[in-house]
């Protein structure tokens, strides 16, 4: 008897309130009362659900950005400020370094050899010179 599991109204709202509050899926799933493989094909199978959770987070996220920036502007106020900050890092990907373009870049390596003695780079000049005029004698 594998009978799927339909979440009503309620439960979409209830998600997005859990989600909003930094609930994990597990969690969600435990407080609504189905698994949370269950929870995991709804969110895959029911739109519904999938944008309940984005909007959770999204208000979790904007949450946590405006509790960051009230630290920051209140100097007296800094507690918490690190678990913010973890929060937004780990939950929401936020980087502390701005990434540029050099994955895009070519690098470009010149070797430039040792310093010859004048007549090592004479006699050089001259066997390139021969090779490009065309002459095959080079020694």
């Amino acid at each position: 008897m594998n009978e799927k599991i339909i979440l009503i109204p309620d439960d979409i709202d209830r998600i997005e309130t859990l989600a909003s509050k930094g609930f994990g899926l597990r969690a969600i799933a435990k407080h609504i009362g189905v698994g949370l493989e269950t929870l995991r094909r709804r969110r895959l199978d029911t739109p519904e659900v999938n944008e309940a959770l984005k909007r959770g987070r999204e208000i979790e996220e904007k949450s946590l950005v405006d509790s960051l920036l009230a630290r920051a502007l209140d100097p007296k106020n800094n507690a918490g400020a690190a678990a913010a900050m973890f929060l937004l890092k780990t939950r929401h990907n936020y980087r502390e370094n701005i990434e540029t373009d050099t994955d895009n870049r070519v690098a470009v390596v010149v070797n430039v050899p040792a310093a010859l003695k004048p007549e090592e780079y004479a006699k050089l000049v001259e066997v390139h010179t021969q090779a490009l005029e065309g002459g095959n004698d080079a020694k």
